[in-house]
């Protein structure tokens, strides 16, 4: 079978696959090296200030992605244009947080929180 761009796509979905198992296993092998070379010192001493970099990088990311989702800011030249839809699933899942955690004294599932943000999106986007 041959795909629009010209390619088989046996061959690039064994391909794909192929790029798949070599990156998991790359994974595994950095993984179980650094849980060995976690006695030293050095490494430690490394590892403990490439996680504030890390965590930075993060916020950063998630800061720059509410701005541009809620209020529409992409630059510091934009105009401020905010998502009504976007502030009100916002808000439906920091509500649906508190609640969980003053009826429960648990914070909700992860998963189940992705799963219901996931639902607001097809409700708000797709049906509204």
């Amino acid at each position: 079978m041959r795909r629009a761009n010209g390619g088989n796509a046996i061959t690039d979905d064994l391909f794909e696959l192929f790029l798949n198992i070599l990156t998991d296993s790359s994974i595994l092998l950095i993984a179980s090296a650094l849980k060995n070379l976690m006695k030293y010192a050095p490494v430690n001493a490394f590892l403990s200030g490439v996680r504030p970099c890390v965590v930075a990088m993060i916020l950063a990311t998630a800061l720059s992605m509410a701005l541009s989702t809620l209020f529409g800011l992409t630059d510091l030249q934009a105009g401020f244009a905010p998502d009504l839809r976007s502030i009100a699933v916002f808000a439906m899942l920091g509500a649906t947080h508190l609640i969980c955690k003053k009826i429960r004294k648990t914070a909700p599932s992860p998963i189940l929180m992705i799963l219901f943000s996931a639902g607001l999106g097809i409700l708000f986007w797709c049906i509204f």
